[in-house]
């Protein structure tokens, strides 16, 4: 997916038929699905069967404590687990320091966010740190250049 919305587990809390139209909708155009913050509040597996979700965040909660959590290493993993019988791609999310990366990735992890690969960048800094990592762009992708003049003005 070349564009993904992430949905909060709380938006999720009020049945509404206009809410699963809506998403399949999206999903139909291409759109992902992400699940942001799971498991930091209300949180039901029912919603990953329910919706067509693309992705899970694993709320930063778990993932602050590892690898010295012996809990939130096995609910991490056990999402994780969850997830990949689904076809779901799981995402830790949060991860600050080596040791969290190096804890997930040696438990297959492969997808991970957070302060310890970037902090969060302006489009100009992006575009800079785009530049510096990624000599050539994906096969049909024509790079995007950050114009501030077509920005809207607050």
């Amino acid at each position: 997916n070349l564009l993904n919305l992430e949905v909060t587990e709380s938006a999720l809390l009020q049945e509404d038929k206009r809410t699963d139209t809506l998403m399949r909708e999206l999903r139909a155009v291409g759109i992902g699905l992400v699940l942001d913050d799971s498991g930091a509040g209300y949180s039901s597996f029912g919603n990953l069967k329910r919706f067509p979700f693309t992705s899970v965040k694993i709320d930063r909660s778990f993932v602050s404590e590892l690898p010295g959590s012996k809990d939130n290493a096995l609910i991490s993993l056990a999402v994780l687990h969850l997830g990949q019988g689904m076809g779901i791609k799981i995402i830790a999310s949060g991860v600050e320091h080596a040791d969290q990366r190096e804890f997930l990735r040696q438990n297959e992890f492969e997808h991970m966010q957070g302060f310890y690969f970037s902090r969060p960048l302006s489009p100009h800094d992006f575009e800079q740190w785009y530049d510096a990592h990624y000599v050539e762009h994906p096969p049909g992708v024509q790079p995007i250049r950050y114009d501030q003049k077509r920005l809207p003005r607050n």
